[in-house]
């Protein structure tokens, strides 16, 4: 798996299994924009799933094949 997948598993694990861009970029340091094009990406791998607020996605789910 690879050290990034694995650090943002990890940091959802620590966070119920919800994790938000900001929480990402902020791990990281890189901007939002870049953590949630991380994370659309894990979502198409099936590692996450988006959690939808009214309007749009605020924060991303980890699916329970991922819980370690």
């Amino acid at each position: 798996m690879a050290i990034r997948k694995s650090r943002i598993i990890r940091l959802a694990m620590r966070n119920d299994r919800i994790i938000k861009p900001a929480l990402v970029a902020a791990d990281f340091g890189v901007n939002k924009q870049t953590a949630s094009e991380w994370l659309q990406r894990f979502v198409k791998e099936g590692v996450f799933e988006p959690v939808k607020g009214k309007q749009r996605i605020i924060a991303y789910r980890l699916d329970n094949r991922w819980i370690m």
